[in-house]
């Protein structure tokens, strides 16, 4: 048995975690940059707590609040400027996956005067800022990766960036956040994570290690969508949500993404459907049943358990 794995984020799961652990924001500078979206995580109490968790640290504070869904290269440019203006030593993401990615992306930037072509070529020298990532949505589980999705329009869909200085640093889980989330929101952001797991579960790159996280994923979020009231979903469940999604984030960090992910882009860039809606679309088929090539003797496993779960969890 050979596998390597690598998660250097250190996270900390549970309620009120930002104020219990706000020290460990000292650690990182005197300056952040919190790069977010523009309501959504006042609304739900993220920008507040942590405002005041770095302000209590003594560190200085700017916002940059003007990420999109699906963050362009326009916009991670200005923000890169705003840091490099106030001379942040970290940058803080916090929200969706969008503003997670974007403040990857701006990390390099405020230490990397390149062009957008080298942006996405990886072509920079200068290691990027820390990054402390606070998701209020469970998807994308950006939080433990090393990646960052923009949309790039010379190229017309969507591109990533990735390299073991994107990892977060530091990352805050807190399902307080989600607990107004809107069911649409919450369904399409799950069926992202979602597809982490699968895609990474029947990836060549996957090892032992990786699929037991992939089938724990699996299994509680195939469960959520099943049971879930739309209507009603509680603080355990957005909890649960969120680890789920987290654990597919690691995931893929080691894997990467597959078809999926590949095919579901151009729905988002061209159709406009969310991200998760989109990879939700193209996991329906039966493809999702084909065993991957044989690697560790589990495709029966896969077969007679994970298919099953996925099956129910589409049709709910």
């Amino acid at each position: 048995m050979q596998f390597n794995f690598r998660c250097p984020t250190r996270i900390f799961f549970g309620q009120k975690c930002v104020d219990t652990y706000s020290s460990e924001l000292s650690t990182l500078g005197k300056k952040a940059l919190i790069v977010t979206g523009g309501s959504s995580s006042q609304r739900n109490g993220s920008l507040a707590e942590m405002t005041a968790a770095l302000t209590r640290e003594g560190i200085r504070v700017q916002i940059f609040n003007e990420i999109e869904q699906n963050p362009g290269l326009t916009t991670v440019y200005r923000g890169g400027q705003r840091a490099r203006e106030m001379g942040a030593d970290f940058i803080v993401g916090l929200g969706g996956g969008s503003p997670l990615d974007a403040a990857k992306a701006v990390a390099v930037l405020a230490v990397n005067d390149i062009s957008q072509q080298d942006l996405m070529a990886k072509n920079w020298s200068n290691d990027p800022l820390p990054v402390v990532a606070v998701p209020t949505t469970a998807g994308t589980g950006s939080e433990v990766t090393p990646y960052a999705i923009l949309t790039v329009d010379w190229a017309e869909t969507k591109m990533s960036i990735a390299g073991e200085k994107l990892f977060p640093v530091l990352a805050f889980l807190d399902g307080r956040y989600m607990l107004n989330l809107p069911w649409d929101i919450t369904a399409n952001t799950a069926v992202d994570a979602l597809s982490h797991s699968v895609e990474g579960f029947i990836n060549n790159r996957a090892t032992v290690l990786t699929d037991l996280l992939a089938l724990e994923s699996i299994r509680i979020i195939g469960r959520l969508l099943k049971t879930m009231n739309p209507n009603d979903v509680s603080l355990a469940e957005r909890e649960e949500l969120l680890y789920a999604s987290m654990l597919a984030g690691m995931v893929i960090a080691q894997t990467a993404t597959g078809v999926v992910h590949a095919l579901g882009y151009p729905l988002t860039y061209f159709k406009g459907l969310p991200h998760g809606l989109a990879n939700g679309i193209i996991m329906k088929p039966h493809w999702i049943s084909w065993p991957r090539m044989p690697r560790t003797g589990c495709n029966r496993w896969w077969r007679r358990w994970a298919v099953p779960v996925w099956q129910k969890s589409v049709n709910c």
